[in-house]
């Protein structure tokens, strides 16, 4: 059951009156996004979309970059430019002279598993990324929809989800009351329903009798 609006309040209520019976001076001391401004909206599932992307880039971990790339773009848009790319190499843990390199690896793999789109700008192959919902991508490799890795992607990658974090990821999403995951859920049962047959040809005559099989039908051996 989705969490309604009242619900939510009730619950942001009890936890900060909780907060507050701890730390009594809590909030004046917290970030707050609408008073500070310079945020972007996060799902909640984050941790185990970052799991999973871990999970299926062996030795190349892609969840700090994910999340460096998401902290670079404007008004929840999903959409950043890569016009400084030192910066974000930073951000997601890469420094020194590799730091560049390595982060254009970590975008490689990230659009090799469809996490994120890329097109190019001028002489540069990684210009502007937009970043499709998550969700659905990690549902995508979950049912045997993700893409086909091509021979050049990076070695190490999978397109398997682990049984147990895509359980994970999925309990806590429902929890959360995610409207895209619940719909996910639902087109999955749906596409796995077994398709109705088709109704069996009526066999009457003219007169409204049965028709008796021919010759040669009535030799057909029965299983």
């Amino acid at each position: 059951m989705a969490i309604t609006p009242q619900k939510r309040r009730a619950i942001v209520d009890r936890e900060n009156a909780l907060r507050d019976s701890f730390w009594p001076d809590a909030s004046e001391r917290i970030w707050l996004q609408k008073s500070y401004g310079g945020f972007v909206a996060v799902p909640k599932t984050m941790p185990y979309v970052c799991r999973i992307l871990d999970e299926m880039s062996k030795d190349h971990p892609l969840g700090e970059t994910y999340q460096a790339l998401w902290s670079f773009t404007w008004g929840n848009n999903a959409f950043l430019r890569v016009n400084k790319p030192d910066e974000v190499a930073f951000a997601a843990g890469f420094s020194g002279q590799r730091g560049r390199r390595t982060l254009f690896d970590r975008i490689k793999r990230l659009e090799a598993l469809s996490f994120i789109e890329v097109q190019p700008s001028g002489n540069d192959r990684y210009g502007f990324i937009l970043i499709p919902n998550p969700h659905a991508i990690i549902f995508a490799h979950q049912r045997g929809d993700g893409p086909n890795l091509l021979p050049d992607a990076a070695k190490g990658l999978t397109t398997h989800v682990m049984a147990n974090s895509f359980n994970a990821f999925l309990a806590r999403a429902l929890e959360l009351g995610c409207k895209d995951v619940k719909a996910l859920v639902a087109e999955v049962a749906e596409k796995a329903k077994p398709k109705a047959k088709a109704p069996k040809a009526s066999r009457k005559t003219r007169g409204g009798k049965l028709a008796k099989p021919h010759a040669a039908s009535a030799k057909l051996p029965m299983f």
